[in-house]
């Protein structure tokens, strides 16, 4: 661990100088989500099932955060006078296959 502490915040924190490092300082408060958007059960769930169920949610979240960085792309070239095929056939098929 020491290795791969650049900045120095382990060894601060073992000399209790950061006692509010989460995760390391035993007394640090955890605070859990208020309202979480994946809560895993391994009581009910394979690992093999929990896993599937995480990378199907981050993939619609990258999904959902691609199509909205090609949505504004879009967006700003239409301000400009320009088409969706004008961007390029992937952006242009792919902002309009996200359309409402």
């Amino acid at each position: 661990m020491a290795a791969r502490d650049a900045k120095g915040l382990y060894a601060k924190a073992a000399r209790d100088e950061a006692p509010a490092m989460i995760g390391f300082v035993p007394n640090s408060p955890y605070e859990p989500p208020m309202s979480p958007d994946l809560i895993p059960d391994s009581a009910q769930e394979t690992t093999a099932q929990l896993a599937d169920r995480l990378t199907r949610f981050i993939l619609a979240k990258l999904v959902d955060g691609a199509q909205a960085v090609v949505l504004h792309a879009l967006a700003v070239a239409r301000h400009e006078g320009l088409e969706a095929g004008d961007l390029g056939d992937g952006v242009g098929q792919f902002a309009e296959a996200g359309r409402p």
